[in-house]
């Protein structure tokens, strides 16, 4: 009995957590399609040991300059070998320019690839199963 409540509320509690987090960057990597574009600046391009990769930029909207790290909604870029790593960074070079697309509700939020990407999809996947589980686990729902 109470293995059971205790599973049920950690499979809620993680699930309800990981589908949050997969609904909300799927919903912001939607908006984002449909923000404005203003030009920016590349500032910092560096690949760490686990072959991720930083992007750093800057812009300014209404007078106003921000910096960003947000390449995209769902996480960041990894890749499987320095070699992918590589060839994406290489995409930004620093001091170069590229296309920014920020909120125009709240100009500080931005991303350089806008629309979906995989990590949220997958935490959906993921999050919403176990949330189901773990609700039927507390309130005895035979499965």
């Amino acid at each position: 009995m109470a293995e059971r409540w205790l599973m049920g509320l950690a499979c809620t509690i993680v699930g309800a957590g990981v589908a949050f987090w997969g609904l909300r960057g799927l919903w912001r990597g939607l908006q984002s399609m449909r923000w404005p574009r203003i030009q920016g600046v590349v500032k910092r391009v560096s690949i760490n040991m686990d072959n991720i990769v930083d992007v750093s930029y800057e812009y300014t909207v209404d007078g106003r300059r921000f910096l960003s790290d947000r390449v995209r909604f769902g996480g960041p870029r990894d890749f499987a070998s320095a070699r992918g790593a590589t060839a994406y960074a290489d995409r930004y070079q620093i001091g170069g320019k590229i296309l920014v697309r920020y909120d125009p509700q709240s100009p500080d939020q931005s991303v350089l690839e806008p629309g979906l990407a995989f990590g949220p999809l997958v935490a959906c996947i993921v999050g919403v199963p176990m949330l189901l589980v773990g609700v039927a686990l507390l309130f005895r729902f035979d499965m």
